[in-house]
C-alpha cells in the first residue's frame, strides 16, 4: 500500500474545505432570500395568504418544480394546501436545508484534517 504524497493529502484537505464552504453559502443563500422576502412582506403588510402567494413567485428552476409538484401532490392526497408564510418557510426548510445540515456541517469540520494534524492543530 502507497503512502499519499503531501500534495494528495493537501488536495483532499482543500476538497473537504471547499465541500464545507459550498454547503455554507448554500445554506447563507436561502437565509437571505427568506429575509428579503419578510422585508418586502413587513414594508407591504401582505396578508398570510398573500405572503405565501408572493414568496412563490421568486421561486425559479427546481424550486418552482419542487412547489408546483408539492401543491398537486397535497390535493392529491387530500392534505391541507400551504396557505401561511410560516407553514411555507417550515416545509421550504424542510425540503432544503435538512435535519442533519447544520450537524453534518459541524461534524465535517470538527473531523477535518491535515495529514495527522487535526484542524485546530493545524491551525496553530
Amino acid at each position: 500500500m502507497q503512502k499519499a504524497t503531501s500534495l494528495q493529502v493537501g488536495k483532499k484537505f482543500v476538497m473537504c474545505i471547499m465541500g464545507i464552504i459550498i454547503l455554507l453559502v448554500k445554506l447563507k443563500l436561502m437565509c437571505k432570500r427568506i429575509q428579503k422576502v419578510e422585508k418586502v412582506f413587513e414594508w407591504y403588510e401582505y396578508s398570510e395568504e398573500r405572503k405565501c402567494k408572493v414568496a412563490a413567485l421568486e421561486f425559479t428552476d427546481y424550486a418552482l418544480l419542487w412547489w408546483e409538484n408539492l401543491k398537486i401532490q397535497r390535493r392529491r392526497d387530500e392534505e391541507e394546501e400551504i396557505i401561511t408564510w410560516a407553514t411555507m418557510k417550515r416545509v421550504m426548510k424542510k425540503r432544503f436545508v435538512p435535519d442533519y445540515y447544520k450537524q453534518e456541517l459541524y461534524i465535517r469540520l470538527q473531523t477535518l484534517r491535515q495529514g495527522s494534524l487535526s484542524m485546530e492543530e493545524y491551525v496553530k
